[in-house]
């Protein structure tokens, strides 16, 4: 027996009887339930465009994720530059081209780049939240650094604190070797417990609490090197930071982006804190 005209995704119950005409009874078997199987609708891919940045975020729960894909073209097809900022908490990372995996990261946090050979064709980039709540994130995939919104980082970011008074203090900090990347150095009036900042609480760095747009914290100049000086040379920026507080420990941010993009975007640098000199 076939029974047609049964509509997707929708249980029904059916019982067969069997009628005894000589005797005018009626008797039935077990009934069964079917369940009609849905229609399969296929989740479209959002597609990543070259050059576009693109803001995102991945919902709650560890193991969730987004996908995306690009088509890979031209200089891209040999190289290609993805750039991954998570602004707040641990996502990862996986590169395919068909079922081939092409790269995959570690759980990490802040700000990546993933350089992606011979990458020809159609690429899906899959971004995997490593946290219990929403990850927010920025992605950006191009040719190179030279088109990336994002400033090139040296490999060494520390700062140092070279010499303090009582109210001022000179910082040290590597530099890349673009010379359009502006590093922006920010005092910031600390409104918590110091342990609370720095350990129990996970900043977004892609919301107003970044230091150029945050209420709390101040501009104290923004430095770059452009000309032939012997800092050029070695790669190093100092600064003297004037008007602290005595006997104080203040914190300094320092923010880098390129001054020559259309469409440059901040990074934390690194972040130190400062004990101005008691002996005044």
């Amino acid at each position: 027996m076939e029974i047609k005209d049964l509509k997707p995704g929708r249980s029904y119950f059916i019982t067969v009887f069997i009628r005894d005409s000589r005797h005018a009874t009626i008797s039935s078997y077990d009934t069964i339930q079917v369940t009609v199987p849905g229609e399969r609708k296929e989740r479209s891919i959002p597609l990543l465009m070259e050059g576009n940045l693109n803001h995102l975020e991945i919902p709650a729960g560890r193991g969730n994720s987004l996908s995306y894909l690009f088509q890979s073209k031209g200089q891209t097809a040999k190289r290609a530059l993805l750039t991954v900022f998570s602004c707040s908490g641990y996502i990862r990372i996986s590169v395919w081209r068909g079922k081939k995996l092409l790269k995959r990261s570690e759980a990490f946090t802040s700000f990546r780049r993933f350089a992606i050979l011979n990458g020809n064709g159609k690429l899906r980039i899959e971004i995997v939240n490593d946290e219990n709540r929403p990850s927010p994130v920025r992605i950006w995939i191009g040719k190179g650094n030279g088109d990336s919104p994002y400033a090139s980082l040296p490999e060494d970011t520390s700062v140092r604190v070279i010499r303090r008074g009582c109210d001022w203090a000179d910082i040290q900090w590597f530099r890349s070797s673009d010379p359009n990347d502006e590093y922006c150095v920010y005092e910031r009036k600390e409104t918590s417990n110091l342990l609370d900042q720095v350990v129990g609480k996970m900043e977004n760095d892609c919301s107003n609490d970044i230091p150029h747009l945050s209420p709390l914290s101040s501009l104290i100049g923004c430095y770059s090197h452009k000309g032939n000086t012997s800092e050029d040379t070695i790669g190093i920026l100092q600064t003297t930071v004037t008007g602290l507080p005595i006997d104080s420990t203040v914190r300094l941010d320092i923010v880098v982006r390129p001054s020559n993009r259309s469409i440059a975007q901040s990074l934390p640098y690194r972040t130190l804190w400062v004990r101005t000199d008691s002996s005044c």
